[in-house]
């Protein structure tokens, strides 16, 4: 199995076009992989996870992994490598922009994962947003919605800081 799982679910296709992109710049040692199939044994035979997730309603994560709350609850990221890839949109939900990064990124460390792929908030324009931590991003923000041409060069620079970032742990 490839070192690195890019998990993803997608309701209208941007998160998985996004998540499909990641996969394509990160290259072979990694894989795409449908959140509906995740469990322990996929976790344990990965080296690093990439959790792609966008935001719907009033900040929730997309409908698959709010439905899969309770089973990430239970599932052990100890010692694993955790990202987050999150979608949002910055014009339309100012206020809670890119929220269910923020979760996911909560879930994941709670359980054990060592978060990493934190970025800057430049060039973004949002007046709140749970995936904002200390000043930064809990990890890759994207806005297919208003920042679209924007969103393969912050996927190939993120790409070459995590990979930065997978080898010091």
């Amino acid at each position: 199995m490839p070192s690195v799982l890019v998990v993803f679910a997608s309701t209208t296709g941007n998160t998985q076009f996004v998540a499909e992109q990641f996969q394509l710049a990160y290259g072979p040692d990694s894989v795409l992989f449908d959140l509906s199939q995740l469990d322990q044994a996929a976790i344990n035979n990965a080296t690093a996870l990439v959790c792609c997730v966008s935001t719907w309603g009033k900040g929730d994560m997309q409908d698959d992994w709010d439905a899969q709350h309770k089973t990430l609850e239970a599932l052990d990221f100890s010692g694993k490598i955790v990202a987050v890839l999150g979608l949002g949109d910055q014009k339309n939900y100012p206020e809670k922009f890119a929220d269910g990064a923020g979760v996911l990124a909560g879930i994941l460390v709670k359980r054990g994962g060592k978060l990493c792929g934190r970025t800057n908030t430049t060039g973004y324009s949002f007046s709140f947003s749970k995936a904002v931590v200390n000043g930064k991003f809990e990890g890759l923000i994207i806005d297919e919605e208003n920042q679209h041409s924007q969103t393969e060069e912050r996927i190939h620079a993120w790409v070459r800081q995590l990979k930065r970032e997978f080898t010091r742990l």
